[in-house]
């Protein structure tokens, strides 16, 4: 839906001055409103129709569940990374582990040590 959204917005004219976090907030629940307005459904209706868009374009389905949980947790940023667990307060360093020299995050362990990617 906020595809749809921003899709429809690069259409339309836009604002000359900058806009506040609170009006892009309320420009999106009213085009929302509009969106759900014009459906003329229940959320009972709703919902699976949500669910079946979710479906079609989730990724995730087609992997063992294992793996899905894994991508879950880097997304969320909830891995034993040290950058995610420093950030949740559970480690004081963010210093890479296996080098010693840079900060010990998803991008750097992919891009630095090939041999850990499955």
């Amino acid at each position: 839906m906020t595809d749809g959204l921003a899709n429809q917005g690069k259409t339309q004219p836009q604002p000359r001055k900058p806009s506040t976090l609170s009006d892009v907030g309320s420009a999106l629940r009213r085009g929302i409103a509009e969106l759900w307005g014009a459906a003329q459904l229940s959320d009972d209706e709703r919902f699976p129709q949500f669910y079946e868009a979710y479906k079609a374009n989730d990724y995730l389905q087609g992997l063992q569940r294992s793996d899905a949980v894994q991508i879950f947790r880097a997304r969320a940023k909830h891995t034993l990374l040290l950058s995610d667990r420093a950030r949740q307060g559970w480690s004081a360093t963010t210093v890479c582990r296996l080098c010693g020299k840079q900060e010990e995050t998803a991008l750097h362990v992919l891009s630095e040590y090939q041999e850990m990617v499955g």
